[in-house]
């Protein structure tokens, strides 16, 4: 159940942003071509970092709780 939480507040939403953030790059390097708002995938990019970064305030206990154990195995 932990494994699956983390998943959801941490990895996804990481990739998801890593996503938006190669295909905002790449429609800017092809602009030539179709017109992209730059200005929009700059403001998208910039809201979806807001959402990524105050989930992971959020979660930050719960990740911490969840690492807390495995870290103390290693040490």
């Amino acid at each position: 159940m932990g494994a699956a939480g983390y998943l959801l507040t941490v990895v996804v939403p990481i990739v998801l942003l890593q996503l938006i953030r190669m295909q905002h790059d790449a429609a800017v390097k092809v602009n030539d071509d179709e017109p992209y708002n730059i200005y929009g995938g700059q403001k998208l990019q910039s809201s979806f970092l807001k959402v990524v970064a105050l989930g992971l305030a959020c979660a930050s206990l719960s990740i911490t709780v969840f690492f807390w154990p495995i870290a103390q195995g290693f040490a």
